[in-house]
């Protein structure tokens, strides 16, 4: 990998592990909503639920529990949060990719740098040795 590529890299990686960042936070943010309406509509589904009138509390509680089971907002809310759960995975998987290439583009610029400070010790060497040899 030439210089120039390094550099290139490491000037647009951290751009990119903040824009990363920013969906983690969005999608973090999205997923407390999403939870927050999943109890709302779990508890709609319990109080629409028809009980009847002599029941006892086992009996009152399996039919709640099968309202909010069979209810459609909240199994769509619920296939919205595995949603929101893959994409904040996906983004996790992402940063921590960037993160990695960021690394190994640091530790590449590293050993750029080692090799021409390596290159420009041997050249004052042999710089120092000819012009020794002119004297």
């Amino acid at each position: 990998m030439k210089l120039g590529e390094i550099r290139e890299q490491l000037s647009r990686l951290p751009q990119s592990i903040f824009e990363i960042d920013v969906e983690l936070a969005k999608a973090s943010g999205h997923l407390a909503e999403l939870k927050e309406s999943l109890e709302i509509a779990e508890l709609n589904a319990e109080l629409t639920a028809t009980l009847p009138e002599k029941s006892n509390e086992d009996t009152r509680k399996r039919i709640r529990a099968e309202a909010v089971t069979k209810s459609l907002d909240v199994k769509r809310i619920k296939s919205l949060i595995i949603a929101e759960h893959i994409k904040q995975s996906e983004h996790e998987a992402a940063r921590s990719m960037n993160l990695r290439q960021f690394q190994a583009m640091m530790a590449l610029a590293e050993l750029a740098a080692a090799e021409m400070n390596m290159l420009a010790a041997k050249t004052r060497k042999e710089t120092m040795q000819w012009l020794r040899q002119d004297m």
